[in-house]
């Protein structure tokens, strides 16, 4: 075939060619949106509504040809360094300057009637700390009393409503994550994590003259109540920590009948009211993972 314009065989183009029929092209697609564009603007309401209803069937209908195409487009449109941040900056300032945008965009869209904010919206999630990017920030509200709570992303705000939007559900997950990442003597099972809990150098070198005074209160007591018997914590013998702690706190700095520290048997204590906590947690976890 011969080019009509630069005389070419076999589609061997000069560049000057090429860039008049790409001209043209472009030329082409513009006259074509601008007429769409007239033309969308010339048709009744009622044609309105059925052209969008026609479009948005269409995007359902095919959903990874609408992706490629929007990820085409992003690809030769990027937006990056100075660009990025300035529309990240326009999208901080404008949610700052209208936070009352997301209130209205809930109203509109039929939810219930949701609670004044006490205050704007900030450029970051309240609860992890991220930027929405294109998004807006959620109004955070108890479902039971309407309270205004926050401003949370959509992530954080659909994770409370999976959890209940409640205390207790997210309670039982913290246990059942603690339950399941931790050993019998409660430390993690990840190498990296384990060095977050220093035994020696966070506990035995920080308080060992008070470990060993809180050691003797063990053998102490388990010759009153288990004499000639080996060391164990006898807990029928043990039912009181919470008044038995206040009382020896209100002797603090002094000796017992027994000669020992009121303050050694007050970290004791501490020490059985706490093992019995994250055991009663841990056990709780278990009856409502079942």
């Amino acid at each position: 075939m011969i080019c009509h314009r630069c005389g070419r065989v076999d589609g061997g183009h000069s560049e000057a060619c090429l860039a008049e029929t790409t001209k043209r092209v472009a030329a082409t697609v513009l006259k074509r949106r601008e007429y769409q564009r007239r033309s969308y603007r010339n048709l009744t309401p009622e044609k309105k509504a059925a052209y969008l209803k026609k479009c948005k069937a269409y995007q359902l209908a095919h959903p990874a040809q609408m992706k490629a195409t929007a990820r085409a487009y992003r690809q030769r449109h990027p937006l990056t360094g100075a660009g990025r941040d300035a529309q990240r900056a326009k999208a901080a300032k404008y949610r700052a300057e209208h936070h009352e945008h997301t209130l209205n965009i809930a109203l509109k869209s039929g939810r219930k009637k949701l609670p004044v904010p006490t205050r704007p919206c900030p450029s970051v999630c309240e609860l992890c700390g991220r930027s929405p990017n294109r998004r807006v920030l959620q109004l955070d509200h108890d479902h039971q009393t309407h309270a205004f709570r926050g401003w949370l992303c959509d992530r954080c705000n659909l994770a409370l409503g999976k959890f209940g939007d409640n205390l207790a559900g997210l309670q039982r997950a913290v246990l059942y994550l603690r339950r399941n990442s931790l050993d019998a003597h409660g430390l993690p099972h990840d190498p990296d994590e384990r060095k977050q809990y220093p035994l020696g150098t966070g506990l035995f070198d920080y308080f060992g003259r008070a470990l060993c005074a809180v050691a003797h209160v063990s053998y102490i007591g388990n010759q009153q109540h288990n004499p000639a018997q080996p060391l164990r914590w006898d807990r029928s013998k043990s039912t009181d920590e919470a008044d038995a702690l206040q009382r020896h706190y209100l002797a603090r700095g002094t000796l017992d009948q027994d000669g020992l520290r009121h303050s050694a048997k007050m970290a004791w204590r501490s020490l059985a009211l706490l093992e019995k906590e994250l055991e009663a947690e841990e056990a709780a976890t278990a009856e409502t993972t079942r």
